[in-house]
């Protein structure tokens, strides 16, 4: 097995990668020049610069014979702003689509997609909550074409939320260590909707899982999305108080002092097979 990352310098990009060296399963990462390398250099991962040409991907996967592409890289966007649309869709449609296109030349056996919960809104087969979740959703369609034409092998894992050590990304748990810390009063919605949240430690073992059935699954799960999920749902008014409780903090929080989010999910309904 020989894998191809892309996305490995995120959080959950990060947590896979070292679960693969401690597996010791050979691997290596797409970056942009203007990544973050540090990660990368310090684990000694080798990393391939894409800058857009195809035609070099192709050589590059050619050369190294990779069995497999984990695709992780994503912009992540809650609310877009106007001009963040561009960048929605040259990062989580166009870029991946060339990353598909050079695995179709290179004949990549399966490429493993990492899509949203957020597709479907209500428990609906297709309904964005965002645009961010329209325009995963939109790369999924778009690899149906090399899933049906193409001799290759397109599965989605689905997340929830996550958390863990190291993460940095400006979620809830940050928000509330930083709080703990300043007593800085936080206005939030009135916190009455369903979180499904889920360790890094365990989403790392799913990846896993899957990484190692595909090889001999041939097309058996071909265009199959799996869910990642906790098996259980907290309030987030209720996740709060348990975030007290472990840590021994008092949160100042002001319940209902601000409104829910357009389209707020309140009950997690995500479409796929458990993993």
């Amino acid at each position: 097995m020989k894998l191809l990352i892309t996305g490995a310098t995120g959080f959950i990009g990060k947590n896979i990668c070292q679960r693969l060296i401690q597996e010791k399963i050979n691997f290596s990462c797409i970056v942009r020049e203007n990544s973050n390398k540090k990660f990368l250099l310090f684990n000694k991962i080798s990393y391939f610069i894409f800058d857009g040409d195809i035609k070099n991907l192709v050589k590059y996967m050619n050369f190294e014979e990779f069995t497999g592409v984990i695709h992780l890289a994503s912009l992540y966007l809650t609310q877009h702003k106007k001009d963040q649309v561009e960048d929605l869709i040259l990062s989580n449609i166009l870029f991946g689509t060339k990353i598909l296109e050079a695995s179709m030349h290179a004949k990549i056996p399966w490429f493993l997609n990492t899509g949203t919960c957020w597709q479907h809104y209500q428990g609906e087969d297709y309904n964005p909550v965002n645009l961010y979740a329209a325009s995963k959703q939109g790369f999924e369609s778009i690899a149906r074409y090399y899933a049906e034409a193409c001799d290759i092998n397109f599965i989605t894992i689905k997340l929830n939320d996550t958390y863990g050590l190291g993460d940095t990304r400006k979620k809830i748990f940050n928000l509330w260590r930083q709080s703990s810390k300043t007593g800085e009063q936080l206005l939030m919605s009135p916190g009455d909707q369903l979180i499904d949240i889920v360790h890094i430690a365990t989403v790392v073992d799913k990846y896993l899982k899957l990484i190692n059935l595909l090889p001999s699954s041939h097309a058996q799960y071909n265009l199959t999305s799996f869910v990642i999920s906790s098996n259980k749902e907290i309030s987030l008014k209720q996740l709060a108080k348990e975030y007290e409780l472990k840590n021994k903090v008092k949160l100042n929080i002001i319940w209902g002092g601000a409104p829910y989010r357009d389209r707020e999910v309140m009950t997690p309904k995500c479409k796929g097979y458990k993993l």
